[in-house]
């Protein structure tokens, strides 16, 4: 996936009407994918979940943006997402990924412990994702990743790298001297008044140190 700009991770939880609405209005701005973060899926009937999950990928298709499940990989097989994000990797999961008929993309989650990347490699990833980068309520199970720790990994992987967690406009300064793909966030733009005008303003500061 060699998309670049902003990331954008969305809550099953958030209330329907209003997600759908946010996430259209992002996507007209454009972005570099879509994730659906899971978590929220248990408390409805299967039916209701594909059919929720079909109505984000073809929102997703209409505006000709990737769109990912959050580690549900087996959701591959009954809803049309372009691919899968991990928190972590599958045991066995070259040999799991078989079962998914189609092409598709994957992407995983680093932290500061960068002697994954090995494992990384062998699973066939195609980007990679640094949480988090600062505190946020909208991530509470990650520690706080070095700047450090992302300079080394750029110069040992070929693969996107975007950064998440906490990431504002304003300080997404702090990474303009990496060469990242872009940052994912969450209710930077999916919380806000003005869900466009959100991401236009990401894509601004984005911009100045990112060809997009």
């Amino acid at each position: 996936m060699n998309r670049k700009g902003l990331y954008l991770v969305i809550s099953l939880k958030q209330e329907q009407v209003q997600m759908l609405n946010a996430l259209e209005k992002a996507l007209r701005e454009g972005l570099a994918a879509v994730q659906v973060y899971a978590g929220g899926l248990d408390d409805m009937p299967e039916r209701a979940q594909l059919l929720l999950c079909r109505k984000i990928t073809d929102l997703c298709a209409k505006y000709n943006t990737p769109s990912f499940i959050n580690n549900d990989w087996e959701l591959l097989t009954k809803v049309p997402f372009d691919g899968v994000h991990f928190d972590s990797i599958p045991t066995n999961w070259l040999t799991l990924r078989a079962e998914i008929k189609r092409p598709f993309f994957t992407g995983v989650t680093l932290t500061n412990d960068i002697s994954l990347l090995p494992e990384v490699k062998k699973a066939d990833i195609d980007y990679l994702s640094f949480c988090a980068m600062f505190p946020s309520s909208s991530v509470t199970e990650c520690e706080i990743v070095h700047t450090d720790t992302v300079k080394k990994t750029l110069n040992l992987v070929d693969i996107p790298v975007f950064l998440s967690g906490g990431i504002t406009p304003e300080n997404t300064t702090t990474f303009n001297q990496l060469n990242i793909s872009g940052v994912a966030v969450i209710s930077g733009v999916m919380n806000a008044d003005d869900p466009a005008k959100a991401v236009r303003e990401y894509k601004a500061a984005l911009s100045k140190f990112i060809e997009l």
